[in-house]
């Protein structure tokens, strides 16, 4: 997967719009980027297990797609192999789901994620930061998060149509190179710097101990 390395400086809390002609980032390549040396700070995060409240709040999205999928394509439930990915395309191209309906598209991203996790071997946990409190998938033991939630409203705010398929596969990339350096883990949390990584279908991957949104 061929991803273009930028560096995104002193914009925090700035939206990540940007018009054609602004000059904010300056592009580093992969090898660039792991010998560079990031600003230290002392912004931290806290991960902790989902409540009985949030493990709610995931069924009732979880509900939300069974219900959509049984109504327009006659599949009572996901399997957790490669073809639930089709059946999500299939949601999308039949239009489903109407293209305000924010809580819908962020349900379909739960159950992507728990495709992700069942792929990849990662555990739904709550993660706070200053930027505020997500549901993430977490790789183990480790300061790896995937954050799958908003990965197709966030396509349908920009309007994009999301491609299930090509989305799992770039993610999926990103993941097994985040298994296969751990040193990665260790990269010092950045308050006035961001490492964003855009890939051909629109991953960014904030390295703040390292932070995927799809």
């Amino acid at each position: 997967m061929v991803q273009i390395i930028v560096l995104l400086a002193h914009i925090l809390m700035a939206p990540l719009v940007f018009s054609a002609e602004e000059s904010v980032f300056s592009t580093l390549t992969a090898e660039q980027l792991e010998g560079y040396q990031f600003e230290q700070s002392d912004s931290k995060f806290q991960v902790t297990p989902l409540n009985v409240g949030q493990q709610a709040i995931l069924d009732s999205q979880r509900r939300t797609v069974s219900d959509l999928m049984l109504r327009h394509l006659g599949v009572s439930r996901l399997k957790g192999k490669a073809a639930d990915l089709d059946h999500f395309q299939a949601l999308i191209q039949r239009k489903a789901i109407r293209l305000d309906d924010v809580t819908t598209w962020q349900a379909l991203g739960v159950v992507f994620g728990d495709y992700i996790a069942e792929q990849h071997g990662l555990t739904w946990v709550v993660y706070e930061d200053e930027l505020g409190v997500s549901k993430a998938l977490r790789w183990q033991d480790t300061d790896n998060f995937v954050f799958p939630v908003t990965v197709f409203s966030k396509r349908i705010q920009f309007k994009e149509t999301p491609e299930p398929r090509a989305i799992y596969a770039d993610l999926s990339g990103v993941i097994k190179g985040l298994k296969r350096s751990r040193h990665v883990r260790n990269c010092p949390s950045l308050r006035s710097e961001w490492c964003i990584c855009f890939s051909k279908s629109g991953i960014i991957a904030r390295l703040n101990s390292v932070r995927v949104f799809p």
